[in-house]
């Protein structure tokens, strides 16, 4: 498979320098070196330190995309350094998409309330932001309709207080959102290939239902796009016979078989004593996405 490809598809595509290369994830892994690489370059001293901790970075298929420096971590000898900068909260993704001159096209997987694709909408200078959710029992354990994060009982509420989120936008939110009500897999075949500036993944959280939306979705961003999403960890919920999240796996998976650097953000894990009776606190989990494209 061709490869394609930062709390953030915490990814740009980088066909323009290697068809092979795929959009990107906004993971924001590789902290690490982001940390290091911004305490050594403010130190003039320290410069050829500096120079060569970022020439021992691994190669990756993005190597030579270019990141426009008020994305990056940073900069070295007058250019950018090729990692994106890190960010705190996934709140800061439409900042992020901005400063890469994403403002074209946006899909949100897993709406929910509507809290985030409000949020993104009053900061994002994005012309059309598309919302997919299926407002109705989903993320279920081995498919029991009994057992879901999310169940039916709620989902008319949810479905409603979205709608009066983007209502309450104004003119900042007119012409520029679209509801759409469908499973993840539905609604991707509404698209072509290629549409989207910025993805955001939020719909499934167990390994298999992830990896399938990061491939199903993965093709839907443009080259030098954004792909991203929520619930970079493993956590265990009590419901049923018990649902784990397996969403970094998936997207680690993912970056791995294409050579794609992940980036995660910075908000702390909730205890693992998280349960189907407050979906509304995975708000506080981390985010994930990947620099580069699909070809």
């Amino acid at each position: 498979m061709a490869p394609r490809l930062s709390v953030l598809r915490a990814a740009l595509h980088c066909r323009s320098f290697h068809r092979a290369a795929a959009a990107s994830l906004l993971l924001l892994g590789a902290l690490g070196y982001a940390l290091l690489g911004s305490r050594i370059l403010h130190s003039p001293a320290a410069a050829p330190s500096a120079q060569r901790l970022w020439e021992a970075l691994r190669p990756t298929s993005c190597d030579g995309f270019p990141i426009p420096a008020r994305a990056s971590i940073g900069e070295l000898r007058g250019q950018p350094i090729p990692l994106l900068r890190t960010l705190t909260h996934r709140d800061r993704l439409p900042d992020l998409a901005n400063d890469l001159n994403l403002t074209g096209r946006a899909v949100e997987l897993g709406v929910f309330r509507g809290e985030f694709a409000e949020a993104n909408l009053k900061t994002w200078r994005g012309r059309r932001y598309y919302l997919v959710d299926l407002w109705a029992a989903t993320d279920c354990v081995g498919g029991d309709g009994g057992a879901c994060v999310y169940s039916n009982g709620s989902r008319s509420y949810d479905k409603r207080t979205a709608e009066l989120r983007m209502a309450r936008l104004g003119e900042r939110g007119r012409g520029r959102f679209e509801l759409v009500q469908a499973s993840t897999t539905d609604a991707a075949s509404r698209f072509a290939d290629g549409f989207f500036d910025w993805i955001y993944l939020d719909a499934t959280h167990t390994y298999a239902a992830a990896r399938q939306d990061i491939l199903t979705w993965w093709p839907k961003l443009r080259v030098g796009g954004l792909f991203s999403g929520h619930d970079y960890q493993f956590q265990h919920q009590t419901i049923g016979q018990g649902y784990t999240f397996g969403v970094r796996d998936a997207v680690d998976e993912f970056a791995s078989q294409r050579n794609i650097r992940v980036y995660s953000t910075m908000e702390s894990y909730l205890p693992s004593s998280i349960s189907s009776s407050a979906p509304s606190k995975i708000g506080a989990l981390r985010g994930w996405g990947l620099l580069c494209a699909p070809s």
